[in-house]
């Protein structure tokens, strides 16, 4: 039996302001999965903190999601 994706409701997204005022601390954050998931906290709102290997390319990431969600923290 093959598996089929399941989609949500989009009404079931939690508000773009869910985690104001929370903050996140993310390994891995400049790229890949780390970084798509500090992206996914900042556009709810979360302060995200970003820990990487390596400074530049954590710069770049930072610049990237703040391009992405200008209000990130």
């Amino acid at each position: 039996r093959a598996l089929r994706p399941v989609r949500g409701d989009p009404g079931d997204d939690p508000p773009r302001d869910a985690l104001r005022g929370r903050t996140a601390l993310v390994t891995g954050a400049n790229r890949g999965i780390g970084k798509a998931i500090a992206a996914g906290l900042a556009g709810l709102g979360a302060t995200v903190l970003l820990t990487v290997r390596d400074g530049a390319k954590g710069e770049q990431a930072r610049a990237e999601i703040i391009a992405e969600h200008p209000d990130a923290d």
